[in-house]
């Protein structure tokens, strides 16, 4: 059963019944980025352009903005692996919540995913989301849960082993992730601030957030080298705020809890993320060597 077209063709029947005052456009990043910074920063959010750099780098990739009276009303970021849709990012401005914006800038940008051949879809849901995307078709499956530590002391750059082997990162981010992302890593090795980073069996990666904070991105491998790790990254970072979007219950999280870490105010009325699927996604993203999220 073809379900991400059959909800495009309920979406688009409801949408001739009320269109809504939105004008959609793709998004263009060099004209969108202050607005987009500007709404993260009031839904306290800690991605960075760079982010979207990366998403905006696939070949699949679609996102666009929506305006109302000309002013802007909100965006949805997009990316694909292979023909599994990732839905990265919608934020519709409060200001403009509930004049039917959030609907046509979802449905025209899973019109164009499935125009470029998506048959299955993954997003990433807070609580306040999460109902609507049930009733959608999408099946629950993996949460995370947002940990922070705030800058202590000074840190030891050394204590972690950087690496810029392409190969070696590819087959350790295919091995957690189910398939090679080489677009992917070579957006994420093209920015100066990221880092590869590893221990033993495990890898993860260093990306900048913002106010120069640091997220542990895309951690791999077994536990216990997860772990082993994670103790390193805390030593050579520990003069920098640290993020990390950890699976709920796994030992990412238990390594990052005894650092340390907590779960931010604003993200314990609206976590955990669940990870929602539907059609073909080819468990993409759903091995035991997977401890974090992979996929912004």
């Amino acid at each position: 059963m073809d379900l991400v077209g059959t909800f495009l063709r309920l979406a688009a029947a409801a949408d001739k019944l009320a269109g809504g005052p939105a004008e959609i456009r793709p998004l263009e990043l060099d004209r969108d980025w202050p607005a987009i910074e500007a709404l993260l920063r009031r839904e306290e959010w800690p991605f960075v352009r760079a982010d979207l750099e990366v998403g905006h780098a696939q070949p699949k990739a679609v996102g666009h903005v929506a305006r109302v009276d000309g002013r802007f009303a909100g965006f949805f970021t997009t990316h694909a692996f292979g023909d599994v849709g990732y839905l990265d990012m919608m934020i519709v401005d409060a200001a403009f919540r509930g004049r039917t914006v959030a609907r046509p800038l979802y449905l025209q940008t899973l019109r164009a995913l499935q125009d470029q051949g998506v048959r299955g879809m993954v997003v990433h849901t807070t609580n306040d989301s999460a109902r609507l995307i049930r009733l959608l078709g999408f099946q629950p499956g993996i949460d995370f849960t947002l940990w922070t530590r705030d800058p202590r002391g000074s840190g030891d750059p050394g204590a972690v082993d950087h690496t810029t082997d392409r190969e070696a990162i590819l087959t350790a981010d295919a091995a957690a992730f189910g398939m090679r992302r080489e677009a992917w890593i070579d957006a994420l090795l093209a920015q100066p601030e990221v880092r590869f980073v590893r221990r033993g069996a495990a890898q993860a990666v260093l990306r900048p957030r913002a106010v120069q904070a640091v997220c542990i991105d895309a951690v791999s491998g077994t536990s216990k080298g997860v772990q082993a790790l994670v103790d390193s990254i805390v030593a050579a970072c520990g003069d920098r705020e640290l993020q990390c979007f950890a699976r709920t219950g796994g030992a990412l999280e238990e390594r990052l809890r005894h650092h340390g870490f907590t779960v931010p105010d604003f993200f314990v009325p609206i976590g955990p993320l669940t990870e929602w699927r539907q059609g073909d996604t080819s468990d993409l993203g759903a091995t035991e060597q997977l401890h974090s999220l992979m996929w912004l």
